[in-house]
């Protein structure tokens, strides 16, 4: 579990948050006390001005602004924003070094989606996911603006893709539900909470909101490490490459290669999903698997489940769907954000009264 907060780390701000965005490059101070230990990006695009609060420029020239903070709860800094998402993603992480303190990453990657961009020193993906490989109990946040310019409606299915490439090139489950849609977005790193709009919105919202009882559940989703089961992986690998044979065999039945394509489409993005334990992918998967539904946006793909006997794909799609949701809710003492049923708790109050039941029957069954 991640240390707990001091609930009264968060300063009291009075007209100062009214000057955030006023004060680009303006005496920018990236020490944080030596405890700001990398960043990418010109401090041109950096404001430090304000005590407390780090803001970085949505309009960087180049990959985008990121730092890197060591024991955040040491070190001043309460408040991490950014404007100008369109087109760019914030990302957000918490995680907990080997000592056990809190450190923090907080980025503006212009470039995200650039094939390789993990493996590029000077985009803040590749700072990304030094930091979640480098640390445990990790709590990844992201948002931009998907809605914007947008008329024929595909902002959830830019988010969907979203979600499956930070996932996959992060290297970890990045949560749905941890994705927050603005062009304006506000970090507590010390609370482990995202809100949307500018600073002195944002700071009017947590000290208005129940912060003891959001942190807390927030907290409660930190990830541990996820290591696929290698038979389940083998098995999934062993029955893609067999459909591919068959596509490629000269003697097979070809009225059946919608039905394989459709397969192979499946297991190929199980697998990914699969080795990183993201389950909002699996979840859906195997959801579709149970129903006998269509996996993907055309309804001919039902036939992905379609077989001779029992499917074998959807048998394997939700053995690996099981795997995860077992992985994830032992990680931590409240079920890592799941429910019982491996359905994510969507709320904070959802969260509280959930752990106040579970006390309660501790308390009444004693020692």
């Amino acid at each position: 579990m991640l240390p707990r907060v001091d609930m009264q780390a968060l300063r009291a701000f009075g007209a100062e948050l009214n000057d955030c965005g006023k004060h680009w490059g303006e005496n920018v101070d990236l020490s944080g006390s030596g405890n700001i230990i990398a960043h990418t990006g010109d401090t041109a695009f950096f404001e430090t001005t304000i005590n407390g609060v780090i803001g970085m420029h949505g309009n960087e020239v180049g990959k985008g602004p990121a730092i890197i903070i060591k024991d955040v709860n040491n070190s001043g800094i309460d408040m991490i924003w950014t404007n100008g998402l369109t087109g760019c993603m914030c990302i957000a992480i918490i995680g907990r070094d080997e000592s056990g303190k809190l450190d923090a990453f907080f980025c503006h990657a212009r470039h995200y989606d650039e094939k390789d961009a993990v493996r590029k020193p000077d985009n803040p993906m590749f700072l990304a996911r030094e930091f979640i490989q480098t640390h445990q109990d990790i709590r990844v946040f992201w948002g931009t603006n998907f809605n914007y310019g947008v008329r024929d409606f595909s902002g959830p299915l830019k988010k969907d893709e979203a979600q499956k490439l930070l996932s996959n090139e992060l290297g970890c489950w990045v949560r749905n539900d941890d994705c927050v849609m603005a062009s304006e977005l506000v970090f507590f790193p010390k609370l482990g909470l995202l809100k949307n709009g500018k600073p002195k919105e944002a700071y009017a919202w947590a000290r208005a909101e129940d912060l003891k009882a959001r942190s807390d559940f927030s907290m409660s989703m930190a990830l541990s490490k996820f290591a696929p089961d290698a038979a389940i992986l083998i098995k999934l690998e062993d029955h893609l490459r067999k459909l591919r044979d068959e596509m490629s065999s000269i003697f097979r039945f070809y009225p059946y290669d919608s039905r394989r394509t459709n397969k192979i489409l499946v297991l190929e993005q199980v697998i990914d999903a699969y080795r990183v334990g993201n389950l909002d992918r699996l979840r859906s998967f195997a959801d579709n698997a149970r129903n006998n539904s269509s996996p993907f946006r055309d309804e001919s793909t039902i036939n992905a489940w379609y077989a001779r006997d029992d499917s074998m794909t959807a048998k394997l799609v939700i053995e690996a769907c099981d795997d995860v949701v077992r992985k994830i809710s032992s990680m931590g003492s409240n079920g890592c954000g799941l429910r019982s049923d491996g359905q994510s708790i969507h709320s904070f109050r959802e969260y509280k009264d959930m752990v106040d039941a579970r006390m309660a029957v501790s308390r009444k069954l004693g020692p």
